[in-house]
This record gives C-alpha cells, sequence and structure tokens, in this order.
C-alpha cells in the first residue's frame, strides 16, 4: 500500500476533543492499509506561552536552552495523540526528532535539515506501526535539540516525505486549503484544486498564512507535491494540491497581503552607511527580519534609504534609530505599511496596465501608494497600514475575485 505522510497543525490539536478526532482520522486512514507517518506540532498557543516563559526568566535567554524548551510542546502532544490512538486500539509509538534520526545544522532558533537517518521509522512501520514524529526539531553534530522556526513542523513533514519517498503528503490545518485571497478578508466560495510551487513560494513570502515558504521551497527543491486539507473537514475533501501542474496554473490570481510591517525611511551621508548597514544586517540575523530595502541618491549629496521590518522587537529599532543618529543621519518618516502583492500570470502579462488600473483606483479612494516592486509573477504595493482593509476590499473586487473561484 502507498506510504503516506501527514502533519497536524496547532489548532487541529488544540483540546482533548480535537485530538481524538484527529487520533480517529488517523486511525481511519491506518486501516485502509497506509503505512503512516505523522508529524505532530505542538498545541496551539503552546510554543508562544513557551516563549514567554523563557523570557521572563531571562532577559537574554540562551538559544540552546529555548530550544530545548520548545521542543517540549511538539513532544507533549505527540505523546498526547498517540495515547489517544492506542485507546482505539491502534498500534502506535511516537518518536522525538532525535528518535526519529533528524540531523541539523547547529543553528539554534532556525535550523537546518541535513540529514534523515530511515532505519528506526522503517523498522517501526514494518512492525505495523503508526510512527508518529515531533515536529520543528532534531539534533545537532553536538547532540544538541534544535527547533526550525515558524512552520518547522511543514518542514519536518516535506523533509520526512522526501526521504521515505512518501506516495502523497499531507498537510492538516484549520482551512480547506489555498484560496484566491486570504478569505478572512475576502469572501470566496471554495478553494483552489491545485497550484504550482512557484506560485504557492511566492503566495507564502507575500503575506499568505497557509505555509511557511521554507516549506514550499524545500518541496519545490525536493519535488514533494503536497495536500493542504482541514482537519476539520470530511475525509473525502481533497482540498488543494501543490505540485508541479501544468501551464494553466498560471491562469490563477492570487491576492495576498502582509500587514503590520515597520518602516523607516531617513537620510545619511555617504560615509555613514557601513555602519547603519552593518546595524540593520545584525538586527535581520537576530530576528528582526528585512522585509523590503531600497537606496537612492538625493540632490544634496545623500542617501535616502528605505527599509521596512516583517517582525522585530521594539528596542531593536530603538538600537536602529540611535545608530542613525549618531551618524549624523536623519529619521523623515516612520509607520507601518501593509504590502499588497497580486500573484500570477495576469501579472506577467499585464504589468502596466495593472499598475495603471491599481493606481487609479486607490487614489480615487485617497489610498496613498508608498512604493511599488514588482517580478515576473507578482507585483506588490506598499500602503499606509490604516488603508489595508479599504485597499484590499477595492483591488479584490476590482479582480471579481469574491464573485468566483479564479480556478
Amino acid at each position: 500500500m502507498p506510504l503516506i505522510v501527514q502533519k497536524y497543525g496547532g489548532t487541529s490539536l488544540q483540546d482533548f476533543d480535537r485530538i481524538q478526532q484527529v487520533a480517529e482520522r488517523i486511525r481511519d486512514t491506518h486501516h485502509q492499509g497506509h503505512p503512516l507517518i505523522v508529524v505532530i506540532s505542538a498545541q496551539g498557543g503552546v510554543t508562544d506561552q513557551l516563549i514567554r516563559d523563557a523570557e521572563a526568566c531571562s532577559a537574554s535567554p540562551s538559544a540552546r536552552e529555548v530550544d530545548a524548551l520548545l521542543a517540549t510542546g511538539e513532544q507533549a502532544c505527540c505523546c498526547l495523540v498517540t495515547l489517544a490512538l492506542q485507546a482505539l486500539g491502534v498500534a502506535a509509538i511516537s518518536l522525538s526528532g532525535e528518535q526519529a534520526g533528524i540531523w541539523t545544522d547547529k543553528l539554534h532558533r532556525h535550523a537546518t535539515i541535513q540529514d534523515i537517518q530511515p532505519d528506526r521509522i522503517h523498522r517501526h512501520l514494518k512492525e505495523g506501526k503508526v510512527v508518529l514524529v515531533s515536529g520543528c526539531q532534531g539534533i545537532s553534530p553536538e547532540g544538541d535539540i534544535t527547533t526550525f522556526g515558524r512552520g518547522g513542523s511543514d518542514l519536518t513533514a516535506i523533509a520526512l516525505a522526501a526521504c521515505f519517498h512518501a506516495d502523497r503528503c499531507e498537510i492538516f490545518t484549520d482551512v480547506d486549503g489555498v484560496y484566491a485571497a486570504d478569505p478572512r478578508r475576502t469572501p470566496l466560495k471554495e478553494c483552489l484544486q491545485q497550484i504550482s510551487f512557484d506560485t504557492m513560494l511566492a503566495v507564502s513570502q507575500n503575506g499568505g498564512k497557509v505555509m511557511h515558504s521554507r516549506s514550499v521551497a524545500l518541496a519545490k527543491e525536493k519535488n514533494v507535491s503536497f495536500h493542504v486539507r482541514s482537519s476539520f473537514a470530511a475525509a473525502d475533501n481533497e482540498g488543494t494540491l501543490i505540485s508541479s501542474p501544468p501551464i494553466s496554473d498560471w491562469e490563477t490570481i492570487h491576492l495576498s497581503v502582509k500587514s503590520n510591517l515597520r518602516h523607516l525611511r531617513f537620510s545619511l551621508a555617504p560615509s555613514s552607511l557601513p555602519e547603519v548597514y552593518g546595524e540593520i544586517h545584525q538586527l535581520n540575523a537576530c530576528g528582526t527580519c528585512v522585509d523590503w530595502f531600497s537606496e537612492r541618491a538625493l540632490a544634496n549629496g545623500h542617501e535616502e534609504i528605505c527599509v521596512t521590518f516583517e517582525t522585530g522587537k521594539e528596542e531593536h529599532l530603538l538600537r536602529l534609530k540611535k545608530v542613525i543618529a549618531q551618524s549624523g543621519g536623519e529619521l523623515c518618516m516612520e509607520g507601518y505599511l501593509s504590502r499588497i502583492s497580486l500573484i500570477g500570470a495576469l501579472v506577467k502579462e499585464n504589468r502596466a496596465l495593472l499598475l495603471m488600473e491599481w493606481s487609479r483606483e486607490l487614489n480615487a479612494s485617497q489610498i496613498s501608494i508608498v512604493k511599488i516592486t514588482a517580478n515576473d509573477i507578482h507585483l506588490a504595493l506598499f500602503v499606509h497600514a490604516s488603508d489595508t482593509t479599504k485597499a484590499t476590499a477595492i483591488l479584490s473586487q476590482k479582480l471579481g475575485l469574491e464573485k468566483s473561484d479564479p480556478s
């Protein structure tokens, strides 16, 4: 029978009733005769609480200790699902990342999988057991527990599917699949049946919440097709297949929104650039991630820098502003932006026309476009955060996304 890899997210495991429902779904799949590897995330909210606990104990908690702490969230939930399966009469065993043979580099909080040693999982599968693996974790060459960051359980599932040449990989979450836009912002009838790795990667990088871009990139690299499905939907609901589909996929339109980006615009003398660039690089390395960066020469000989951060702590940004001031720079603008992106073949074929139409529609509603970026498959407009809802509604209506599924 075909080997299946499944992954269940935190919202699917929020409480004991949902754990029971997941266990029953796993049991039903197993009873069909499929060898089954199941990746389990921490219960919803547990990871965030563990991070808060670590920060309450230390202003600068050790990344090694935080990884060891965070891994307990997935391990606890993995054991609970295994116990629920065993209570249903299913032979099952839970494994930590280390026990599953997942080896990583030594970068704590954002580790990369280097190798998977499959012997133990193979042995348990041959014994007829469902193998449940704690997601988002592995072991470093030094023998330390490492974690993969946000979306890390998806990464575990994709990597295991590639290693074991799974016939099917299923990512179970709290949504029916991938939509042409965020269904929380734009009412849509149904999810898309199939999209490409490239389109899904662009959606993930531009605000899509269903999958983290690292997982999609790994799936593309290893050519692991996978389904995004709802753990709350009927068993015959296939969700969305992400794969390498025919060219017709590029006809699909996606509207993605990444909101609450912290934006700074400042000017300074060219001689001060290295110090400020170094500070931005350090902030990016420690988690205050740069989403967009631009530089242009001003008439007075200074350079104007615009930088937008996807995430970050307030003290990090205060540090950057202090460096700018000490370098003789002038802070010209500070605030929050949102990036609204249109993804698909429509961009490549009609970029100039789309830009003109979008600009006209938004300007008519007194919505300012702060910045525009584009490549072959996506066109992105940056607007002030306060205009996000209005701008998204206007553009969704313009594209007709709220009326029907463009697939």
